[in-house]
């Protein structure tokens, strides 16, 4: 079926409509029902943006994207007044917020405490900085460094095409340090290339501020290559855990497991995934989270019981029945193992596997903001962007019937004369 075209100001017009009546949709969607707010912030060109996503028993939902009014006041209660505004916005009981979901830095934190809500600290997040804690012991980093070092000398032109000569299909890959997977395909990458370093090994390296330098000297002896394929082999493992926390079938249970299988394999990491570490802003409700969903809450401490005392199952809630089948094949049968021991026993507690463990739903919304603005969309108003991430986050309740409403809508209206402002808001 082929539309005719519309013009820019009709389009804005019939977008602010969908808008407006997606987020009816998402709030009679959310009415009465125990949620958690999901937010991350994100910092692009100079402007700071935080996203908020709303995790229900029926879906998580995306519903606001916005950067802040005073980009020179980022504070603690700036935030809360944000948050304020977006629960507000879907007239959501905050009696039913049972957690925040969010990285661990302090001011996250500080959101915990002074609004009294429970957080769930990002487990990516805190994957993250536990196997930076392993790399910088043992001179991990400097072992990476050189890899690095050599993978920039290898990415000039005329080496590049000495080692395509020999054989090499696999491009040199400049290290990305922005999470720590960019050192886990630096090695990879490195493995596969070291077969064809003889085609330059022994070339005098004049591209660096050391002129008189050999490359071969950034080369790894066998020793330190038989290092670096024990640190890779080590970073399978924890690649294996980085892939399941990007699921969206994994609960705090899958992650408590996966911690403690690291846990038990690097100590070092315990500063970080041990259920009682620092990093922890709930602990108890964190704890009690994970024998709730085990089936252990029997075991519950005092202290657990009040932390998820707004989890509690009213009269007419279902149960916490659990699904222990496989979900991500043979990924990790440990885990799979794990969740068919767990008991499938009615609770006294709803259930919770919606609680999602990690904030990563914001960040892949971050990067498809990125991926639309790009370099020649930096104009594009934040309103406008906010609009077009609500449709295309909360697709599945975009149907042709919210469609013909706004068109309606905006034709009722096409009397009324928007200002060249208003349009512009959007």
């Amino acid at each position: 079926m082929r539309f005719g075209s519309i013009s820019v100001p009709t389009f804005k017009k019939r977008l602010r409509v969908i808008v407006d009546l997606l987020k009816r949709r998402i709030a009679d969607e959310l009415d009465g029902e125990k949620y958690a707010l999901v937010f991350d912030g994100f910092t692009d060109a100079a402007e700071h943006n935080l996203g908020v996503f709303i995790a229900s028993p029926k879906a998580l939902r995306f519903v606001a994207f916005s950067p802040f009014e005073d980009d020179a006041s980022m504070t603690t209660a700036d935030h809360i007044d944000f948050l304020d505004n977006v629960i507000d916005s879907f007239a959501l009981d905050v009696a039913n917020m049972v957690c925040i979901v969010s990285d661990n830095m302090a001011t996250n934190r500080a959101i915990a405490r002074r609004t009294g809500i429970a957080m769930l600290g990002c487990a990516a997040h805190r994957l993250n900085l536990a196997v930076r804690d392993w790399i910088a012991e043992d001179s991990r980093v400097d072992d990476l460094k050189k890899i690095s070092h050599l993978m920039h000398r290898l990415r000039k032109i005329k080496r590049w095409s000495r080692l395509k000569a020999a054989g090499c299909r696999i491009k040199p890959a400049a290290l990305h340090d922005l999470r720590w997977s960019g050192y886990y395909v630096l090695l990879k990458r490195y493995q596969r290339i070291r077969p064809f370093l003889h085609a330059v090994e022994g070339e005098n390296d004049t591209t660096g501020d050391d002129e008189s330098g050999q490359l071969t000297a950034l080369i790894p002896t066998a020793t330190e290559h038989g290092k670096l394929m024990s640190m890779l082999t080590d970073m399978e493992q924890m690649h294996v855990v980085t892939k399941a926390l990007q699921s969206d079938s994994k609960n705090v249970a899958d992650v408590r497991y996966l911690f403690d299988e690291l846990v038990s394999s690097f100590p070092v990491m315990a500063a970080r995934l041990a259920p009682n570490a620092d990093i922890v802003e709930s602990v108890s409700f964190e704890s009690a989270l994970v024998k709730i969903q085990e089936g252990r809450e029997d075991r519950l401490t005092r202290s657990e019981r009040a932390a998820v005392e707004r989890l509690l199952a009213t009269h007419g809630d279902e149960g916490n029945d659990r699904d222990t089948g496989k979900r991500d094949g043979d990924l990790l049968e440990g885990l799979e193992h794990a969740r068919k021991r767990r008991k499938t026993r009615g609770s006294s507690y709803i259930e919770t596997d919606w609680i999602p463990p990690t904030s990563v739903s914001v960040e892949r919304a971050f990067s498809q903001v990125k991926a639309v603005t790009g370099y020649l969309r930096r104009s594009l108003h934040s309103r406008t962007i906010e609009a077009l991430l609500l449709v295309k986050k909360n697709w599945d309740i975009v149907d042709a019937s919210l469609v013909s409403e706004a068109i309606k809508i905006s034709r009722d209206k096409s009397d009324e004369s928007d200002s060249e402002d208003d349009l512009n808001d959007i």
